[in-house]
């Protein structure tokens, strides 16, 4: 009997990196895998299905009335969850449950079926989530993190029976490729606008939380030559607070997951920055750095503990408080000066980044609580 593993992810999985990234980590471990996954359409599906992957989509309801959306999402789950106990679940099968929302949307119908791995991507320290550890604690065979200091975090105030497995935020596949030939006209266009340019790039979302005026201001005050450019999801003002300060912005838009690393292999520095107003932020996991190291750019970051464990022990970039613009500055014209050196730096850090250990540790106790195994624990117990 082939061992197999049924990967349920509520969301587009290919806008959750770490997701996709487990999903082909697995299937590279001879797995057969089975995506349990919204219907995003077809050609979302047969994306899917190309790289080797099984697809079981379910209908995801929306109404005005959301009393209406909550009952047939609830019979959709419902007869979702019996399919997989009837036609594909068997006595070596794991379920990993990619996010937190996977989680908390289908906590009915999961909490049954063991071994469960789940991943915590983020760290909530909302109410709702806090309430409901004790429950999700019993569900739970194995939880994952994806950065050390939250792994402690959990295993302390969920209390946990032991220490998460940390799977970092690195994707599985990277072009590492500089300066790659756009795919489409419409990508032509976009790294059109910042060919040639002295780029120090910012991907992400674009909100007060991640406040980018700042640098803009210290940009400014510099006179410095940097364009500093930016790509992502704009909430409010946020966009035209940072073009109202330095006349040197780019906006290239909310470039979409295929094709954004395209615009990324053109930076000549990259922006890793977090407002340090939660232990989500200050222990953040971003899968940035990767995307940014795997084309050996070197980061400026701001200097929270996720970043400077990572980014700054490793001499990927410099991390310095936001809040001393010489210090911004300064660490922008050492990187400039020293640039090959930071560039070898963030591509070691990228290759010594390794998730295989920590994969293969997580299957190892997974599967040794399967029936096939001989070994699976008492739920009781728990």
């Amino acid at each position: 009997m082939q061992k197999q593993v049924v990967y349920f992810c509520f969301q587009n999985i290919e806008k959750k990196p770490p997701c996709l990234s487990e999903v082909l980590q697995l299937r590279d471990r001879g797995y057969h895998i089975v995506l349990v996954t919204p219907d995003y359409g077809r050609d979302y599906l047969n994306r899917i299905q190309q790289l080797g992957v099984d697809c079981l989509p379910y209908t995801l309801y929306k109404s005005r009335n959301l009393l209406l959306q909550k009952t047939r999402n609830y019979f959709s789950y419902k007869k979702l969850w019996e399919k997989v106990r009837n036609e594909i679940w068997n006595d070596d099968t794991i379920l990993w449950v990619g996010t937190e929302e996977s989680l908390m949307k289908h906590r009915h119908f999961l909490k049954n079926f063991h071994p469960l791995v789940a991943n915590a991507l983020e760290y909530y320290e909302d109410e709702w989530w806090t309430s409901r550890i004790p429950e999700f604690r019993k569900m739970v065979d194995i939880w994952t993190a994806c950065e050390p200091h939250r792994a402690i975090l959990m295993e302390r105030q969920w209390g946990l029976e032991k220490l998460p497995h940390v799977l970092r935020n690195k994707p599985y596949d990277h072009p590492r490729k500089r300066c790659m030939k756009p795919s489409t006209p419409e990508m032509e266009a976009l790294i059109q606008q910042i060919r040639g340019k002295k780029t120090l790039l910012y991907q992400g979302a674009i909100t007060a939380d991640r406040d980018l005026s700042t640098l803009a201001d210290i940009l400014k005050r510099a006179d410095s030559d940097y364009y500093l450019t930016l790509s992502g999801p704009v909430e409010g003002d946020a966009l035209e607070k940072v073009r109202g300060r330095y006349d040197r912005v780019i906006y290239l838009g909310n470039i979409p997951y295929a094709y954004f690393l395209e615009v990324t292999s053109y930076a000549h520095i990259a922006v890793a920055f977090y407002n340090d107003t939660s232990l989500n932020n200050r222990y953040c996991a971003p899968n940035k750095i990767y995307e940014y190291s795997g084309f050996g750019i070197p980061m400026l970051c701001n200097d929270i503990p996720g970043l400077t464990s990572t980014v700054g022990e490793s001499g990927a970039g410099i991390c310095v408080d936001f809040s001393d613009p010489d210090a911004v500055i300064r660490a922008l014209h050492e990187m400039d000066s020293e640039y090959d050196r930071f560039s070898r730096n963030a591509a070691r850090f990228y290759d010594e980044t390794d998730n295989g250990p920590s994969m293969d540790a997580v299957l190892k106790e997974a599967f040794l609580l399967t029936p096939s195994s001989g070994r699976d624990r008492n739920r009781n117990s728990k």
